[in-house]
């Protein structure tokens, strides 16, 4: 090859060297701005994830503080409900203790009203008995006034008879 080209080729070789260096330096500084811009944008991206992590774990311990509230309000219902329950039953044990109480009564004076009953029903009897004695007792004294009268009667009769004979 002569001279010539070889000149040539190196003018291509350093005009290809130039223009290597001058896309390098390109790329390089395109590099350095994506760097630059992942750099920027990692920042970001961090400071944003930092801010959603603090505001999770603010919603979460306000969340764990209401569910305590809560809890410790649902306990506190569950205690005065509890409180209530054993008032009622104790109310109905009460009751039912009453209610046996009133039925043993109600069973008493059943007992005591049918044994007045049959006392009633004796003495109506007795009374009836000794109304019908009295009826009895009554005609045997009028039937005996009567036997009186005429004993009284015939005795006056005698009598009378009697003083005539001892006068005559």
């Amino acid at each position: 090859m002569d001279s010539q080209h070889m000149v040539q080729y190196e003018r291509k070789i350093q005009e290809m060297g130039t223009r290597l260096d001058e896309s390098e330096k390109k790329h390089s500084s395109h590099q350095r701005q994506l760097e630059k811009t992942y750099h920027s944008k990692m920042r970001h991206l961090e400071e944003e994830a930092k801010q959603a992590i603090d505001t999770l774990e603010q919603k979460i311990a306000d969340t764990e503080r209401r569910s305590a509230e809560d809890l410790r309000k649902g306990e506190a219902e569950a205690k005065a409900l509890s409180d209530e329950l054993a008032t009622v039953n104790k109310a109905n044990e009460k009751l039912d203790l009453e209610r046996k109480h009133l039925q043993q009564d109600l069973e008493d004076a059943q007992r005591k009203s049918q044994h007045s009953k049959r006392k009633l029903e004796v003495s109506a009897k007795e009374i009836q008995e000794a109304k019908n004695a009295l009826i009895a007792a009554e005609k045997e004294k009028e039937h005996l006034t009567e036997q009186s009268r005429r004993l009284q009667q015939n005795l006056s009769k005698y009598s009378a008879l009697s003083s005539r004979r001892e006068r005559s």
